[in-house]
């Protein structure tokens, strides 16, 4: 998204540009199949908030993409042995317990040092926790989907001082109908993309940059680096010379989180038809799942399984079987014997191992800032630049924080050669 926002930008300024993109396909961590029937993001999902304000709004109506809200209210939680909680006080009770603990650790934001973790904070702050055992698995459960999960990572690995302290739009969470890979698409249209060009240098100055790879070599004027943050941090790309020492210590300090979809689907469904996520709770989020038919209220045979950071990096290194045997377990603990013992097709992302990506989106660990992610963002002289969401302090780990950085990305470069 950073790389085709800012080529488009550049491109209707009257720039000559030429995109070159590693896979065999555009949008990079935007990846939608349409494999299993139906349209099915295994990277970014969704736009978060329907503001007007929202740039990927804009993106939306002009060309014609139809979305579909999330209901976040139609979350069925289930317990083993006990099935689905079906109280809706008790619902409401999880929800205001977990906003207590979000509201205390803003308290405790106020003097975090860098290198606190949000470990120890949530762990303490959970173990005071009142109630059921229902409500205190389910406030344990929340807390990790609005922390861990949104951030694709443990708490442990998460900066206690600088979580949250992002901008975010309003408004609920969208869908984009048909993926968001029919967005990148339409994007795309018009512009120059080399595919399977993986660049392996780039050497700059003053006078200009040279890219090369396997593919040969390519001289240009300036070079915008858009590869994600994870890329950076294993170094796949030599610099001549070396990045300045600030920007490589930003690049180090930033973390990359990971979270992995699997995607399977099945004879008929066996879940409600109008949940729109499904979770299991238990006195532990160490193998957390979040389950999503695809689409959502809809006759799908499609479910979605959401699993971040350490689990999801574990599961990475497992045998397909196994990992289709571990979910379907969780789901037998949820649906009992209607959950049947085989799965028609699946599919599941590796974005923590995949050359390109290395992970799926940046987040702020203990010892980092969102300085890092402004000193990341700015050119070295006039020949190198740099976006991606990584890169937006005020939007980071995002797509329209990606897509801002490329407009950025393309103003810097029109400045530097004005």
């Amino acid at each position: 998204m950073a790389g085709i926002s800012a080529a488009k930008q550049l491109l209707v300024n009257g720039y000559r540009v030429t995109v070159l993109e590693a896979r065999d396909r555009p949008g990079g961590r935007i990846w939608t199949t349409q494999r299993l029937g139906v349209p099915v993001d295994l990277g970014a999902a969704w736009i978060h908030g329907d503001s007007r304000n929202n740039p990927l709004m804009k993106l939306a109506r002009e060309h014609s993409l139809r979305t579909r809200a999330t209901d976040w209210d139609e979350t069925w939680l289930y317990k083993k042995g006990q099935g689905v909680i079906e109280n809706d006080s008790d619902y409401e009770l999880i929800e205001e317990k977990a906003q207590q603990i979000i509201n205390r650790i803003h308290d405790l934001q106020r003097t975090a040092s860098d290198n606190e973790s949000m470990g120890n904070a949530i762990n303490l702050l959970l173990e005071s926790t009142s109630g059921s055992s229902i409500i205190k698995d389910g406030v344990r459960w929340w807390l990790s989907s609005e922390i861990e999960a949104v951030m694709g990572v443990n708490y442990k690995d998460l900066s206690l001082k600088y979580w949250d302290e992002d901008e975010e739009f309003d408004g609920s969470d969208l869908l984009l109908e048909k993926g968001y890979g029919n967005l990148i698409e339409k994007m795309a249209t018009g512009l120059d993309i080399r595919y399977q060009h993986i660049v392996d240098k780039i050497q700059y100055s003053e006078g200009g940059t040279k890219v090369s790879g396997g593919w040969g070599s390519m001289e240009a004027d300036s070079v915008l680096i858009t590869v994600p943050l994870g890329v950076l941090k294993e170094s796949f790309i030599q610099f001549t010379p070396k990045l300045p020492r600030g920007k490589l210590d930003s690049i180090e300090r930033l973390g990359m989180g990971l979270l992995n979809k699997i995607v399977m689907r099945f004879r008929e469904p066996f879940w409600p038809s109008d949940a729109h996520r499904l979770g299991l709770l238990s006195s532990t989020t160490l193998e957390r799942v979040e389950f999503f038919p695809i689409p959502p209220l809809a006759d799908s045979t499609v479910l979605l399984a959401l699993v971040y950071g350490d689990f999801a990096r574990r599961i990475e290194d497992l045998p397909k079987q196994q990992i289709v045997q571990l979910l379907l377990s969780q789901l037998r603990d949820m649906f009992g014997e209607t959950v049947p013992s085989d799965v028609l097709d699946i599919m599941i992302t590796g974005w923590g191992n995949d050359e390109f990506a290395m992970g799926s989106y940046s987040h702020i660990p203990p010892g980092a800032s969102l300085q890092d992610c402004e000193d990341l963002s700015k050119p070295v002289g006039a020949s190198l630049f740099f976006a991606g969401e990584a890169t937006n302090r005020l939007y980071p780990g995002t797509v329209h924080g990606a897509y801002l950085s490329g407009l950025r990305a393309a103003r810097q470069i029109e400045l530097a050669h004005s």
